[in-house]
């Protein structure tokens, strides 16, 4: 029983051509989950970002509007401020 050369040589080229054709196949399957697995942590982390920068500013104004217009002018003129949220706003506003 001798395999003829010709035959191996024809099912090495099938076998080369399968593997790779499913080699491809997987990584442009594998490449587009992964990027659009990226894209979504990368707008839910965006919009994490914003809701609490959001949250931050609405506490700063609500504690700034908490003011009585004399307190501000008192806290503008000594630097003293007894709030947490609106330092660096108010020191903004002072320079």
């Amino acid at each position: 029983m001798r395999i003829s050369l010709r035959i191996l040589l024809i099912n090495f080229v099938i076998v080369a051509l399968i593997l790779g054709s499913s080699v491809f196949a997987f990584y442009s399957v594998m490449y587009n989950v992964l990027i659009s697995q990226q894209s979504r942590q990368l707008v839910s982390a965006t919009n994490n970002f914003i809701y609490v920068l959001r949250s931050i500013i609405i506490e700063c104004e609500d504690e700034f509007l908490a003011l009585s217009p004399n307190e501000v002018e008192t806290i503008l003129q000594t630097n003293n401020l007894r709030t947490n949220n609106i330092d660096f706003i108010v020191q903004m506003i002072y320079f």
